[in-house]
């Protein structure tokens, strides 16, 4: 099961701009929706939402995510619109490869 989003919404040129996830890139402000799964791990550039990441953490309540808290993909934001900042795809460095390569490697 992926928890993974395959789009992002990216702003680029001051426009919104759906994007597959592999292009997502470094400095790109990714937009997440209320009810939409976070595509990256980064951090919370503006807005605020309570976000659903017991899938990650096992966590039962939702949690609040303000400007400068850490996201990760795969989490829901519930309630409110968020502008995330990642190094570059999904995991911050490298792109979703990151995400990719913990599947195949027992105890990281």
């Amino acid at each position: 099961i992926s928890l993974q989003p395959r789009k992002a919404r990216v702003l680029r040129g001051g426009a919104e701009h759906e994007v597959a996830i592999d292009e997502v890139r470094h400095g790109d402000a990714v937009i997440i929706r209320p009810g939409e799964r976070i595509p990256i791990d980064g951090v919370v550039m503006s807005g605020a939402s309570a976000v659903e990441e017991s899938m990650l953490t096992g966590e039962s309540m939702p949690v609040e995510k303000l400007p400068g808290s850490k996201v990760s993909a795969g989490q829901i934001s519930r309630n409110g619109l968020l502008t995330v900042g990642g190094g570059g795809g999904v995991g911050g460095r490298g792109g979703p490869r990151k995400l990719r390569g913990r599947r195949g490697r027992p105890g990281r």
